[in-house]
């Protein structure tokens, strides 16, 4: 089973949101935004090839009840994970624009993983 790799921080003051957030990442982050006095951060890992909408559900789980703004940072993100993101308002800040859906992501997995030789075991 695949390890969702994020962390919750769920309540974050403004003046403390950009030294919270991945350092390469604060750029991309519009602070025009950054009205409410606090906010509900997930960071996913940017070791993560790329983010798709499973993995942003299960985060916005813990996160949704909470009453604040949600900030969202990841390296790449899924369209249908940015649109997940977009329906529960969060201001999001990644690395690269997506590339594709859920199902292009792991059409892509598949590919690869098929084209790659495994080992033979002795």
């Amino acid at each position: 089973m695949l390890r969702m790799k994020f962390t919750i921080r769920p309540k974050v003051q403004k003046d403390k949101i950009l030294k919270a957030i991945p350092r390469r990442l604060v750029p991309r982050l519009p602070s025009a935004v950054l009205t409410d006095n606090e906010y509900a951060l997930i960071l996913f890992g940017l070791d993560q090839d790329c983010i798709t909408s499973a993995s942003v559900r299960k985060a916005l789980e813990q996160v949704r009840d909470l009453g604040r703004p949600i900030i969202a940072t990841g390296s790449l993100f899924t369209l249908d994970a940015l649109r997940l993101l977009e329906r529960n308002n969060a201001i999001v800040a990644c690395e690269r624009d997506p590339i594709g859906t859920d199902a292009s992501h792991e059409w892509a997995k598949t590919l690869i993983r098929s084209k790659v030789k495994t080992p033979a075991h002795r």
